[in-house]
């Protein structure tokens, strides 16, 4: 099984929050009125790619804010689920640069007041 965060390309003129936001549309159905950005909360990995140089990805972390709403799925992604740190480690254990950001992540939750999980 491969876990993965929604992930997509800056376009021109965009910036990686808009980005972000546009992405989670396109590819959760989720539009932003649906949840909350936490705005203290951003983790950058850079990593090398095969043509040479780096590349990097910046991870917000955000928390649904409408109990009806309903995640729709683009052609990008079979299934989701819900899941708490444990079963994340699990669903994340082939993926180390997503299981690290899954823990900056709780860190950071853990510290928040109203931003809690």
């Amino acid at each position: 099984m491969l876990a993965r965060f929604l992930i997509g390309q800056i376009e021109a003129g965009e910036s990686s929050m808009a980005a972000a936001q546009r992405e989670t549309l396109e590819e959760a159905g989720l539009a932003l009125s649906q949840y909350e950005i936490a705005e203290d909360y951003r983790d950058i990995l850079f990593y090398p790619i095969k043509k040479g140089g780096h590349k990097s990805v910046v991870y917000y972390l955000a928390r649904l804010t409408d109990d009806g709403a309903n995640v729709k799925l683009s052609g990008e992604h079979q299934d989701f689920t819900w899941a708490n740190l444990t079963k994340t480690r699990e669903l994340t254990d082939s993926d180390r640069h997503g299981q690290v950001y899954m823990e900056k992540a709780y860190r950071f939750i853990l510290n928040q007041d109203g931003f809690g999980v």
